[in-house]
């Protein structure tokens, strides 16, 4: 698992992301972490295992810094924010 426990105060993302070899694209459930973001309107949705479509609020990017190295970044582009997502899903394949 991936985390960013920064207290920067830089708006950098503090939650635990999930590393998912199945999942399409990156997914987080917290829009306030999100930076340049647009509202999404489109009808597509995500599904999870259970073959549930769960919709999509916004698409943005989201920096994360390493708790170690404040120099050390890393952006995640094409986020999908779906509140009603359990858990932060970090996609391996992107």
């Amino acid at each position: 698992m991936l985390t960013n426990s920064s207290s920067h105060g830089n708006g950098a993302f503090s939650s635990t992301l999930i590393p998912d070899s199945g999942a399409s694209f990156h997914v987080i459930s917290d829009s306030q972490n999100i930076k340049q973001f647009t509202h999404f309107d489109g009808p597509e949705q995500i599904f999870i295992g259970k073959g549930e479509g769960l919709s999509i609020s916004n698409i943005g990017s989201l920096i994360l810094i390493s708790p170690n190295d404040a120099a050390l970044t890393f952006k995640l582009h094409k986020l999908l924010h779906v509140p009603p997502i359990l858990k932060n899903l970090l996609s391996v394949s992107q």
